[in-house]
């Protein structure tokens, strides 16, 4: 009786080593891949922002601002930006899916701002 009881927890523990060992590296990420890529896409649009300036200071300054808005809107922090991204970067084919998806989009950002120039340009002729 004892040696069953001896095998049943040497099997229980070895299932959980198994089961703790086969989690991939993304359940350790703090965000989810939906979050993932509204955030780079917003990240991309504050990098393109700020390439338009050319004074060294206001760029890190506006920088400074601009991402701890973006922290605060996603309720997140550079501490978790960074290890994503460096989890992103050390997987390059996850990097180039993840990209994909933001160029998606920002893609679709862009046609909503085309459809919203006409409507502005026929109120500004009335």
């Amino acid at each position: 009786m004892k040696s069953y009881s001896c095998v049943s927890i040497l099997l229980l523990i070895t299932l959980t080593f198994l089961s703790l060992a086969c989690h991939s590296d993304a359940d350790k990420l703090p965000w989810d891949t939906k979050k993932t890529v509204d955030i780079f896409t917003e990240a991309q649009l504050i990098e393109a922002k700020l390439n338009t300036i050319t004074n060294r200071n206001t760029k890190d300054s506006l920088s400074e601002a601009y991402y701890q808005s973006l922290f605060e809107k996603y309720a997140t922090n550079m501490e978790e930006f960074e290890q994503v991204f460096d989890y992103y970067s050390k997987r390059p084919e996850k990097m180039e899916d993840l990209y994909a998806d933001i160029i998606t989009q920002l893609t679709l950002l862009q046609s909503q701002e085309i459809k919203k120039l006409p409507s502005e340009k026929k109120q500004k002729r009335q």
